[in-house]
């Protein structure tokens, strides 16, 4: 994976709440991750608005140039590899198995926003402490939550290959594809588990498999697997690759769109949760063993899924 995708990465906005502003320690997480990280597969998760503040893109750039220069100079005078400075790590404890549990994690394991975030989990089970509707499961040794808001909550397996990684959102609707490549919900596209269905299977664009049934705790949904198209070629700014928008949020003016580019694959488990629509989201490679690897790992967790309505 490149340093520079995984910048976007980390600097992306879906997760965010509030403003689209990240806060200044976002440039400090960045270069910590480029110094420390261990390469990841290049198909990271993909979520933020449509067109990236450029402020931030300048930010993130200037951040690994500097992170470079350090490093070759120190290689330059014959020295060690400088260190790069982090934000100071707390001790990582797994959540109590409550929705109101307190977060744990520290700033180096969350991306963006620390608030809500668990950082690394122990064996064993765990909650969301802030993702509507609450959420509980089971994960094995080895994996981080660095996303928990209330749209969003993102575990991956930071231990071994084939390194899943799984979102859970909520608050959800169908994106329309648009020439400014601007959010926008398609018209008249409902929110239901079979409106997004019905959307994915019948896009021109997309490379769906047939609508398998699920059941996840208990909720009902439907599993496809979606790849981009070889005949899909719309592109926007931020993607030098064709990009098809999926998904965009419920607000009133939406500001934020998941898609899909070519070298991705898309498992999406849509549930109906006490009549919301929520998806559980795996995203490996576009080659078709490779993504059944990542199935398989994140697949027991999904099946530990929980679900706990507000009403």
């Amino acid at each position: 994976m490149t340093h520079e995708r995984d910048i976007e990465r980390l600097l992306d906005h879906w997760f965010t709440d509030g403003p689209t502003e990240a806060p200044d320690r976002v440039i400090d997480v960045v270069a910590d991750r480029i110094a420390r990280q261990s390469q990841r597969p290049g198909w990271r998760l993909d979520w933020r608005h449509p067109v990236m503040n450029p402020a931030l893109k300048f930010g993130a750039a200037l951040a690994a140039i500097v992170v470079i220069a350090l490093v070759g100079f120190g290689l330059l005078r014959g020295g060690s590899t400088p260190e790069v400075a982090a934000p100071a790590a707390t001790s990582a404890t797994s959540p109590t198995p409550s929705p109101a549990a307190s977060p744990s994690g520290s700033a180096s394991a969350c991306v963006i926003d620390t608030t809500g975030c668990a950082g690394p989990l122990t064996a064993g089970d765990h909650a969301s402490a802030q993702f509507l509707p609450a959420l509980s499961f089971q994960t094995p040794a080895g994996w981080e939550n660095n996303v928990d808001i209330a749209r969003a909550y993102r575990l991956l397996d930071t231990g071994t290959a084939p390194f899943p990684e799984i979102e859970v959102m909520s608050q959800l609707a169908i994106a329309e594809q648009n020439a400014t490549c601007a959010a926008a919900r398609k018209a008249g596209a409902g929110t239901a588990v079979q409106d997004f269905i019905d959307f994915l299977t019948s896009h021109p664009g997309l490379d769906v498999t047939a609508p398998t049934p699920v059941d996840v705790g208990g909720y009902q949904g439907q599993s496809v697997q979606v790849r981009l198209g070889s005949t899909w070629f719309e592109k926007c700014p931020f993607n030098e690759s064709p990009y098809a928008f999926l998904i965009t949020d419920t607000g009133a003016t939406p500001t934020r769109v998941r898609g899909l580019e070519g070298i991705d694959t898309m498992y999406l488990t849509f549930l109906d949760v006490a009549g919301e629509t929520v998806v559980v989201n795996v995203v490996g490679p576009s080659d078709k063993a490779a993504m059944d690897a990542v199935i398989t790992a994140a697949q027991p967790v999904i099946d530990s899924m929980r679900f706990t309505p507000a009403n």
